[in-house]
């Protein structure tokens, strides 16, 4: 018998071109605003914007907005249907680790919400995390996986970063120009300016990051008020599918997955970007595979043939990984342990994600308890 505790969420899968950064982040001629919207409108819609930092009218601000909405407006509604699939990801993150939600759009000035994108100097997918910073946070980058273009890894990895250089400057606009700039070069400016005010001090920061901030105000104002300028998410339909995550311990190919869900080669590469070799490697903690919820049902089948075997006297149920679970939450609302449900999935030390399907066990008891 298999009771279903699934808590859905759609999640819109991504592209894994590997492109340069977005034609957003390109110097261009700033157009006027349209008589239908005028800039004290946008004005208005930027001071009620809820943000970790002082949002001001400046006119930088300005002019990355001008960038979304006109010269930029293609490419602007693509990243807007990038959102779905990711912006619960973040915020699962983000609520894990106590930060801002509204960190949620700092990815879409570094990468336009592109899982695999590269940077000239060696910056890699949504975070844009060099790969010493990557390391050192725990992800792999070797030539068989490049985690940083692990949707749900890379962001806690660099929701993990964001809340260190938080305890560092504990000033969130500094926060951001740290990530862009580092932490040194960020420090080096605060002793310049003889102050910590983030107003102060990016007059000695690098011309980039002096515009950092500015195009996240911009960012967060387009993804709040995109409707207002006309705007459209674009979704490819193709990822327009509920998705779900199952833990992997053992070497897997993606022929061998293909074989099992009847899904392309293709597909299962789209799905699962930071394999770089056809095929998921052997690791005791588990890895992530990403599947449509219909191809994940046959492939959990097969993975946990041997488990069912040892649990005969229990019975099994499915459940969905919701916003904000955590293996100790989990454990507790099915009167179980975490070193069970670690048993169970083969998930070794990692923690749970967002859409993570989780094979349990439950005792006939616990179920006659809860009828």
């Amino acid at each position: 018998m298999n009771f279903p505790w699934t808590v859905g969420i759609v999640l819109l899968l991504f592209s894994t071109t590997t492109t340069a950064l977005p034609t957003l982040n390109h110097t261009v001629a700033t157009p006027n605003f349209p008589a239908a919207v005028s800039e004290a409108q946008i004005l208005e819609r930027l001071a009620t914007l809820d943000l970790p930092m002082e949002v001001e009218h400046t006119d930088e601000v300005v002019r990355r907005i001008n960038q979304y909405v006109y010269a930029g407006q293609r490419e602007t509604e693509k990243i807007l249907g990038r959102t779905i699939a990711f912006f619960p990801v973040f915020e699962h993150y983000l609520s894990l680790h106590d930060l801002p939600e509204e960190l949620k759009y700092l990815p879409m000035i570094e990468s336009g919400l592109r899982p695999t994108v590269k940077s000239h100097v060696g910056a890699a997918g949504m975070w844009q995390l060099m790969g010493i910073t990557a390391r050192h946070h725990g992800l792999l980058v070797n030539d068989q996986m490049d985690e940083r273009f692990d949707p749900y890894k890379s962001t806690e990895a660099a929701v993990r970063m964001l809340k260190q250089l938080h305890k560092q400057f504990d000033d969130w606009a500094l926060v951001l120009s740290a990530s862009n700039a580092g932490p040194g070069r960020v420090r080096s400016a605060v002793r310049r300016a003889g102050s910590s005010e983030y107003n102060q001090v990016t007059k000695y920061l690098p011309s980039e990051t002096k515009r950092y901030v500015p195009a996240f105000i911009a960012a967060a104002y387009i993804a709040n008020f995109y409707h207002l300028h006309q705007l459209e998410p674009q979704v490819r339909s193709i990822f327009n599918q509920d998705v779900r995550v199952l833990t992997v311990q053992k070497s897997l190919s993606f022929s061998q997955i293909a074989k099992t869900t009847g899904l392309s080669y293709q597909d299962i590469a789209k799905l699962n970007p930071s394999y770089l070799q056809g095929y998921i490697p052997q690791n005791s903690k588990g890895n992530f595979l990403a599947l449509p919820t219909s191809a994940s049902e046959l492939m959990r089948k097969k993975l946990v043939t041997e488990t069912l075997k040892t649990n005969q006297d229990r019975v099994s149920t499915l459940y969905i990984v919701a916003p904000g679970d955590n293996l100790d939450r989990i454990a507790k609302m099915f009167n179980t342990t975490t070193e069970e449900i670690r048993q169970w999935n083969s998930m070794g030390t990692q923690p749970v994600v967002l859409n993570q399907e989780l094979t349990l066990f439950l005792s006939r008891d616990y179920l006659i308890n809860r009828a």
